[in-house]
Formats: C-alpha cells, sequence, structure tokens
C-alpha cells in the first residue's frame, strides 16, 4: 500500500487488538484492547484500510458533544524590548537561543484569562495561538511549561497536559524577531519577516478548543 505523502499526518498504526491502518486528521488513542477515543477539533472522520478490499472505509464516530472554539481575553502586561539583538551567539556553527535572563528582559508579557471551559478536562482543551517572532514561552503561576519557536504555523497546547486549572495565572511571552535574523523558517514565515524593517512581533489570535472526545463502539 502507497499513500500520497500529503495523507502523512494523518496516519495512524494501531497495533492492540490487532493491526489496523487508519486515516484521521484528528487525535486519536487506543487502549490495550484497541479501543479507539477520538478528540476532534471538527466532526470528526476516521477511516480504516480493509486489505480484503484494499480500501478505505468510515468507521462511525459518535458525536456526543461537539467541539466549541472560545476567544481568550488577552492583556499586555509589559511590551517587547523596541530592538532586539539579530543573533545570540552560535553553537556548532546554528545560531544560539537568549539566555533566561535575556529573554525575560526582552519579551513582551501577556496575561490569558482562559474561558470557563479551558479546565474541564472531559473536552482535553487546547490553547491555539496564532503569532509571529522569535520564541514564545507559555508559563501557568509563574512555571514555564511549554516553549515554541516560530515557524508560522499555530502554537497548540494540551491544557490539560500543561496543568492548567480553575484560577490559575496564565502568561504568554514572546520575543520578537529580528529583520535581519539569520534563523531559518518556512517560506511563508520568511516572506512575513520580510514586511517589518525592523523586528517582528504580532499576537494575531489566542483561543481555547473545547474538543469533542467520544470512543468508537
Amino acid at each position: 500500500l502507497v499513500l500520497p505523502a500529503a495523507l502523512a499526518a494523518s496516519v495512524w498504526v494501531v497495533e492492540d487488538g490487532g493491526r489496523r491502518l487508519l486515516l484521521s486528521d484528528d487525535e486519536l488513542q487506543w487502549d490495550a484492547s484497541g479501543r479507539i477515543t477520538v478528540k476532534a477539533v471538527r466532526p470528526a472522520s476516521v477511516r480504516v484500510y480493509d486489505p480484503a478490499t484494499r480500501a478505505f472505509t468510515d468507521l462511525t464516530v459518535p458525536h456526543p458533544v461537539p467541539p466549541v472554539t472560545e476567544p481568550v481575553i488577552v492583556e499586555q502586561l509589559r511590551p517587547a524590548a523596541p530592538t532586539v539583538p539579530v543573533a545570540y551567539g552560535k553553537h556548532e556553527g546554528r545560531p544560539s537561543a537568549p539566555a533566561a535572563d535575556v529573554f525575560d528582559e526582552l519579551a513582551a508579557v501577556y496575561r490569558l484569562r482562559l474561558p470557563g471551559i479551558a479546565a474541564d478536562p472531559s473536552r482535553d482543551p487546547l490553547l491555539r495561538i496564532t503569532w509571529a517572532g522569535d520564541i514564545g514561552e507559555l508559563r501557568v503561576d509563574g512555571r514555564a511549561v511549554t516553549d515554541r519557536y516560530w515557524d508560522g504555523s499555530a502554537w497548540l497546547v494540551n491544557l490539560t497536559d500543561a496543568g492548567y486549572r480553575p484560577g490559575a495565572q496564565v502568561t504568554l511571552h514572546l520575543l520578537p524577531l529580528a529583520a535581519g535574523s539569520p534563523v531559518s523558517v518556512p517560506d511563508e514565515a520568511r516572506t512575513r519577516l520580510r514586511s517589518t524593517d525592523t523586528q517582528l512581533l504580532a499576537l494575531d489570535t489566542v483561543e481555547v478548543i473545547a474538543r469533542s472526545v467520544a470512543t468508537i463502539p
């Protein structure tokens, strides 16, 4: 069986409960018996390959609760430095990341006020951040839980894995990317960087996606 490269991110191979090849754009999980749980940000679609017919067929996925997307209230606590370095040194010939104290000095800081559904583990909620810059860091109650180098794509954070709880203080720290930076980014991101003469920093959207979580019978 040969699949097109465009489907690579949708391929799932289940070993438990009998080897199966599945196609789904959503996150799939399974237990030791091979029972599959779908965590969807849209109406879920899961297809399974049938070796006998050499074709994929649709599996029936229940939709007990539809996915929901809610905006996050963003409050800027501190702007970024007006000028950031083009580079922070090199390591083995590659651009280095800034030291932690340098990052804290230069990065913009935003408080994120998440909707109530962000703390519902039964929905396995995701925080989706669309932004532009150099490095982003998310902190919960002052503790860094994840970070990300900008590549032009949306940044998805699993809030349950990040340890978010009701009442927790969530801050987003974004470091601008200097226009002349030597870091390698995809073409689309490079085009956006070229649109600035000084440095690039943007926080486009922040939202919480409460997923539809369903187990295939």
